[in-house]
């Protein structure tokens, strides 16, 4: 009776240890998702999307990666955006928007991109506060 008290302790013990390492991804990843989306949704981008002139950029497709993958749920002009891995947006010449680095330290996190259609690179840079993010500094060059 000990034995089987010990073995479902150990067993409750690990499916914590397991369910807060998914609520931990979980929440990794609706962060990433929510400033990814702050950063789409941002005034200074959208002038260079022009899917008004160029219809045919909607919907938005962004180019897959080690951090950035279908799970995450983004819409830029009223519609989902379309993932695609880089090769094949290549190959098919799709315009697309490459997250090329996402890094988070402590309470800031910076996103890197690049929008070669319209020959522009940035970055966006995030700071939380008060358990929201703030949008503190930003770049984009024309390259």
């Amino acid at each position: 009776m000990k034995k089987y008290f010990i073995s479902i302790v150990i067993s409750f013990l690990l499916l914590s240890g397991c369910s807060n390492a998914a609520d931990t991804h979980q929440n990794r990843t609706n962060v990433t998702q929510y400033l990814l989306q702050k950063m789409l949704d941002d005034s200074d981008l959208n002038k260079y999307f022009h899917v008004n002139v160029f219809p045919e950029r909607a919907p938005l497709i962004v180019v897959t990666n080690s951090f950035i993958d279908e799970k995450i749920v983004l819409r830029k002009f009223d519609q989902p955006v379309v993932y695609m891995e880089k090769k094949r947006a290549d190959d098919v010449g799709a315009v697309y928007l490459e997250i090329s680095s996402l890094e988070t330290s402590n309470d800031k996190t910076v996103i890197k991109f690049r929008y070669r259609a319209e020959g522009i690179k940035g970055f966006v840079v995030f700071e939380e506060d008060n358990n929201d993010w703030i949008l503190i500094d930003q770049e984009i060059i024309e390259m």
